[in-house]
């Protein structure tokens, strides 16, 4: 659990995907970028932290309700179809009181928010990626910048639908992965 917990970590900050240098391309020369990065770290870290102290916390209580061990209750996720430790741990705090329902509902919409902000750094590293590199093309063949955007986000639609779907299951099987 905890070496997924780090590798959360490297994947919200964006660390091997270049979302963080792509941003700060589009900074002041003379920004004060120690500023920017220790806000960044602070509202990253703090994320982090009130996510695992629920998370954990949440478990830990199902763990002694039901007189299991804590690994017997936690899920990885490396089987198909089986969910995570969030998507476990705030249903189950939901249940047990009704007034967490609305902490519940916070938290998922802070799940939806990182979800979102993680798909607009890809996305912005593609477009700045193909813009940096096809400049003339671009402006030539492109009306604007949105176009280009919507024709990635299309594309990575259309790239992203087996695995929201029976077909990367079957994949597996019919491969034996």
């Amino acid at each position: 659990v905890w070496v997924n917990a780090a590798c959360q970590t490297f994947n919200s900050m964006g660390c091997a995907f270049g979302s963080m240098m792509c941003f700060a391309s589009y900074n002041k020369y003379n920004n004060n970028i120690l500023l920017d990065t220790i806000a960044v770290w602070l509202v990253n870290g703090i994320t982090s932290l009130v996510v695992g102290i629920f998370a954990f916390a949440t478990i830990g209580n199902i763990a002694t309700e039901q007189g299991t061990s804590i690994e017997d209750v936690i899920d990885d996720g490396s089987k198909p179809y089986r969910s995570g430790l969030n998507f476990r741990s705030v249903p189950s705090s939901n249940r047990k009181d009704a007034s967490l329902a609305i902490v519940g509902s916070i938290f998922f919409f802070m799940l939806i928010c990182l979800a979102l902000n993680s798909q607009f750094a890809i996305v912005e590293v593609v477009v700045t990626s193909i813009q940096d590199g096809f400049p003339v093309w671009i402006k030539e063949n492109l009306v604007c910048h949105e176009i280009l955007v919507l024709i990635i986000c299309v594309v990575s639609f259309l790239c992203g639908i087996p695995n929201v779907t029976q077909v990367k299951y079957l994949k597996c099987v019919i491969l034996n992965l």
